[in-house]
């Protein structure tokens, strides 16, 4: 396609070509994942030190792994986090008071939007490492 300029200080016309580009600002950002691999959220009050073991528990296996340091964030708060442009953050932990009781952890795959597994897979917390790099594995195979 070609357009054409008129020129007010010169009795010409150029011609230049023009190229229209259509971006997806959505997936290109969650492309561009984060160097963190999982995100560490906790629904409910007085988490953060449960937040903390299991980010060290991951960081002790060599699973790049982050969580908001704040006492009581808002869930919605925590997600957003994960979401960031730029910095997409592909598995995130969810656990409360009640999976903190059974032994359990919840771990989300935020790529996928819909289907079964979109809420998440809830697995026994012993089990988190091995699923996590199962999970991650997977991931990185689909990115390459």
């Amino acid at each position: 396609m070609e357009a054409s300029f008129e020129g007010e200080f010169l009795n010409t016309t150029p011609t230049f070509p023009v190229y229209l580009l259509s971006l997806d600002i959505q997936a290109t950002a969650q492309q561009q994942r984060s160097n963190i691999d999982v995100f560490i959220v906790t629904l409910g009050k007085d988490l953060l030190v449960e937040r903390m073991k299991i980010c060290k528990t991951l960081w002790d296996a060599g699973i790049s792994a982050d969580f908001l340091p704040k006492k009581n964030p808002k869930m919605q708060q925590q997600l957003e986090h994960c979401e960031k442009p730029g910095a997409f953050i592909p598995l995130v932990i969810l656990f409360g008071d009640d999976e903190v009781k059974r032994g359990e952890i919840k771990i989300k795959d935020m790529s996928i939007k819909e289907g079964e597994e979109k809420s998440g897979v809830v697995v026994a917390k012993d089990n988190m490492v091995e699923e996590i790099r199962k999970r991650l594995t997977t991931l990185n195979t689909i990115e390459t």
